[in-house]
């Protein structure tokens, strides 16, 4: 029954249902909630003494009902979500929709934030009960990319059920939640994320709460993750090269000798000092460097911080530096001097005899591998772009720990109590010319590579290589003969009965 604007109530016609239906649609497609309203005379109900209707039950009370009209609800998605959903996009995290909400509903917001684009067809879109009629072979014989996007109408077991197809492929789950529905998924997934206006069921489930309910935190937690990452590898890329290159030095080195003795090519002290001290300044600049520009256009990754490439990136680059300390001290060793003087004794000690050329080549090799490591602080901060495409003064931190290591240098060769009896090196001048030339080829060199890297293997693209293309709303069209054919009042909206206020 129906009750129509002069107050008459009439039986509702099947093509009455189908207006109602197709505006329950409309509505839903334009991302609003429905709420139908209805209304039972009480003088058609046995109340059987009752002065209460919690001993009734449901299907007792919702027969005979008389439709009185219907209406919409917005609740929008926060304006950021669009921005965030495009960013988790690029990031290569596939962003899904798990709602309780009408499938044509769920459809609209998901399109208005992102979630489904342009050319994603509609069995990306699917309700709860289609969804758990699949069987968990019959999901995982399912590519990933043709999985569900967005499932409407669902029940708690329906979300459970998608976050564990989605873990048998090998993906890591994060779901976000507020009610006590989302209290399993929550539990299920490898991060459950609860809102702190929700429920407590869902907080406790949860592993984090986003306090201030916003779904752009999340994403900027993941590019915060992200960030430490590279942190940590920049960190044990800086420090493994330093290494690597003092042992390229000191093995190689090993093979010159003079007079039957063994010629050091670094002073006990000047290793000592590369290992805890040069490194430090430049660490610690590291560690408050800016994200990478593209921290959210790569790939996830996980597995272990030391990867291949680090691996790779750490060796070659520390043979590098650790040939140009190499080369710098032959360099002043035989080709300035013509090798040591005869009469050269107690080279490597602190009271030496005669080894002015010995003490000139260490002098050398050391500022080329102190200053090397100091500037390889910038090689790393990204493993593939150029330094010349970087901004050098950007962090504060990082040129000031660069600029504290060179005035360390400075003292350690040029104050003659410390330059003589700590690190065992001597004043230089026309050698500064060829440290700068060997730190020249050092940069060359670890450009070299990272072109040859870039070449040899490109960087992965993220998610998608462009913003997606939002789709917009598109009202539903009722069929003409159904327009003037019955409850055109309450098809329209204009008419809502006093009766039905009062009701």
């Amino acid at each position: 029954m129906t009750l129509v604007p002069d107050g008459r109530v009439i039986p509702l016609s099947d093509d009455g249902r189908k207006v109602v239906e197709f505006s329950m649609r409309e509505m839903a497609h334009k991302g609003l909630r429905c709420i139908a309203f209805a209304e039972r005379l009480k003088d058609s109900i046995d109340l059987r003494g009752e002065t209460t209707l919690d001993t009734y039950k449901r299907d007792e009370l919702e027969r005979d009902l008389i439709f009185l009209g219907m209406v919409g609800i917005r609740d929008p998605p926060r304006p950021e979500s669009l921005e965030s959903v495009q960013l988790c996009a690029k990031a290569g995290i596939i962003v899904r929709m798990v709602t309780g909400d009408h499938p044509e509903t769920a459809f609209s917001i998901s399109r208005e934030v992102g979630i489904v684009t342009a050319g994603i067809t509609a069995d990306r879109v699917i309700a709860g009960t289609d969804f758990d009629s699949i069987s968990d072979a019959a999901l995982d014989a399912t590519d990933l990319n043709v999985l569900p996007l967005v499932v409407a109408r669902c029940s708690p077991l329906s979300k459970v059920h998608l976050v564990k197809a989605l873990q048998r492929k090998g993906c890591i789950v994060a779901v976000t939640g507020d009610g006590t529905n989302d209290a399993p998924a929550l539990k299920t997934a490898q991060v459950g994320c609860a809102m702190g206006g929700g429920s407590d069921a869902a907080q406790e489930a949860a592993e984090m709460i986003i306090t201030n309910d916003c779904f752009s935190t999340i994403v900027a937690a993941i590019a915060e993750g992200r960030r430490i990452r590279l942190v940590l590898q920049k960190f044990v890329l800086h420090l493994l090269s330093g290494n690597v290159s003092e042992a390229v030095l000191l093995l190689i080195g090993l093979v010159i000798q003079h007079n039957g003795t063994l010629v050091f090519v670094l002073s006990p002290s000047q290793i000592l000092w590369l290992n805890v001290f040069t490194g430090t300044p430049v660490a610690i600049g590291l560690t408050t460097d800016e994200p990478d520009a593209d921290i959210m256009s790569r790939p996830p990754t996980r597995g272990r911080i030391v990867s291949n490439e680090i691996i790779v990136y750490t060796f070659v680059s520390g043979t590098i530096l650790g040939g140009c300390a190499l080369g710098a001290f032959l360099t002043v060793y035989f080709g300035l001097n013509n090798g040591p003087s005869a009469t050269a004794q107690n080279c490597n000690s602190h009271s030496p005899f005669d080894c002015d050329v010995s003490w000139r080549a260490r002098t050398t090799a050391y500022s080329v591998l102190f200053l090397g490591l100091t500037l390889h602080g910038y090689n790393v901060r990204h493993l593939r772009c150029s330094v010349l495409s970087m901004k050098w003064f950007d962090n504060p931190w990082l040129w000031g720990g660069t600029l504290f290591n060179f005035l360390t240098l400075i003292i350690q060769i040029y104050v003659p109590p410390i330059a003589q009896y700590v690190f065992q090196t001597t004043i230089i001048d026309r050698e500064w010319g060829i440290i700068a030339g060997f730190l020249l080829v050092f940069m060359f060199l670890v450009e070299v590579y990272k072109k040859v890297a870039n070449c040899v293997v490109p960087v992965e693209e993220g998610g998608t290589p462009a913003l997606p293309q939002v789709l917009t709303n598109e009202s539903i069209v009722l069929p003409a003969e159904l327009v003037d054919s019955a409850l055109p009042d309450i098809y329209n909206g204009a008419y809502v009965p006093e009766k039905s206020r009062e009701t």
